[in-house]
Order: C-alpha cells, then sequence, then structure tokens
C-alpha cells in the first residue's frame, strides 16, 4: 500500500480532520466494494464503512463523538481483504 499523502487514486481532506469530519476522494481507483476503516494508533478500529466505488466518488467519513485527538491510520481494503491505501489523519 502506497503511504504518500496524495495518491493519484486517493486522497483524504482536510487533514486534520474538522469537527472529526474528513472526505475520502477516491479518483481512479477500480470500481467496486471496498471497505473504509479509521483505527487509532493502538490498532482498534474506531470507524468501518462499506462503501461501493464507480468512477470519481467522494465519502464523507464522520468520526465518533468519543474519538480522541491524536493520529489514526485510515486504510481503504478492497473486496479481496487487500489494503490499497494507508493514510494518517490527524484529529484535532
Amino acid at each position: 500500500a502506497k503511504n504518500s499523502r496524495d495518491d493519484a487514486n486517493m486522497s483524504i481532506f482536510p487533514n486534520p480532520a474538522i469537527n472529526k469530519n474528513v472526505n475520502v476522494s477516491f479518483n481512479k481507483l477500480k470500481s467496486g466494494n471496498y471497505t473504509i476503516n479509521v483505527a487509532d494508533i493502538n490498532g482498534k478500529s474506531v470507524l468501518t464503512k462499506q462503501v461501493n466505488i464507480n468512477g470519481s466518488t467522494l465519502e464523507k467519513m464522520i468520526l465518533p463523538t468519543k474519538a480522541n485527538s491524536g493520529v489514526y491510520m485510515l486504510r481503504v481494503i478492497d473486496s479481496n481483504g487487500k489494503t490499497v491505501y494507508t493514510n494518517k489523519v490527524v484529529v484535532d
């Protein structure tokens, strides 16, 4: 999985998240079903969302109010369980 902040296929904004809201923009990812998972630095999942990607798609992610400030890892996993994108999300 690529770790660059602005992958050609995907981007996350705003980062740091505003009011625990973050958008995940899919640009050139192959169409299909994906899972977006956000986990804290200890690997504990705080948010999982199933999405269907078809062309350019924007997914709004709202972290739970109990999510503390800090750094989270956002992963996008394809239907085969393969991580296709990983990036850090900062929550103020």
